[in-house]
């Protein structure tokens, strides 16, 4: 493994399949916080009948009351980077 720095502007949007858990989105909109990536959107993708798939964006600011539970399991998940 091995970490690449990236400059704040080069992401502009991360899109989460189907089956992400939402623990994970948690964790990941967490990160966006915490790296003050605050132009990045987030979007999760959903399967529509028809078979095709549609984006839908979630407001990270909804889901940040969970971000404390999900600092205690990446501290204790990766020790090494904190």
């Amino acid at each position: 493994r091995q970490i690449i720095k990236l400059g704040p502007d080069i992401i502009k949007s991360i899109y989460l399949g189907c089956n992400t858990k939402n623990e994970k989105i948690v964790e990941i909109a967490y990160n966006i916080r915490k790296l003050s990536l605050d132009n990045v959107k987030l979007f999760k993708m959903n399967r529509l009948q028809n078979g095709g798939l549609r984006a839908t964006s979630i407001d990270i600011s909804k889901i940040e009351g969970s971000f404390m539970h999900a600092e205690a399991y990446l501290k204790k998940r990766f020790k090494y980077y904190w």
